[in-house]
């Protein structure tokens, strides 16, 4: 009975707009790596409290969400709202990670080629502007499929050249995603 409570709490909420924190953690049943995920409809929230990565990835969201929309690394990520303990995405594509596109067994090998030269380009473009993601992974790109973007997520180990980085491994990449497909 206490459990119904919670959910019709959490559901009122968020049709409301006014979903507290404590409200989404007590709504998530899902906990990866020490994250709490929230999946509600269109909405994404990570929660991962004030640990160090969580912390990192917070201040390079806030750095990409001031960056110019004009500029040429804007569009390589998402955006979302940023509180002390969550991010609030609110896509508007269709988004499925690499890892789950080749797990379903989605994409070709002529697919996989073209995403990688579009990976390739995105990296370079970070990299001349001096900024590393350092854990480039299936799960860490996400395609959006209604516009075939792509976008990197997991901000956690990110730095930039004066910190020290430069962990991109696109062949690292391509194996993790062609083990399904093989």
């Amino acid at each position: 009975m206490a459990e119904k409570r919670k959910a019709d709490r959490l559901d009122e909420a968020n049709e409301s707009n006014e979903a507290t924190e404590a409200d989404l953690i007590r709504g998530c049943t899902e906990i990866i790596e020490g994250c709490v995920y929230l999946c509600k409809g269109d909405t994404y929230i990570k929660m991962c409290g004030n640990g160090k990565g969580f912390a990192n990835e917070r201040r390079w969201y806030r750095k990409l969400n001031n960056l110019n929309k004009g500029s040429p690394i804007y569009d390589m990520f998402l955006h979302p709202e940023i509180t002390r303990s969550a991010l609030i995405f609110k896509p508007n594509g269709n988004l499925i990670s690499l890892h789950e596109l080749a797990r379903e067994k989605y994409i070709t090998v002529r697919f996989l080629e073209l995403v990688m030269v579009e990976l390739k380009g995105m990296l370079q473009l970070l990299h001349k502007e001096g900024i590393y993601h350092n854990d480039i992974h299936d799960r860490n790109v996400l395609y959006d499929t209604d516009t075939s973007e792509l976008y990197f997520i997991d901000l956690e180990k990110m730095s930039s050249a004066d910190t020290g980085g430069d962990n991109d491994s696109l062949e690292e990449l391509r194996e993790s995603i062609m083990d399904p497909i093989d």
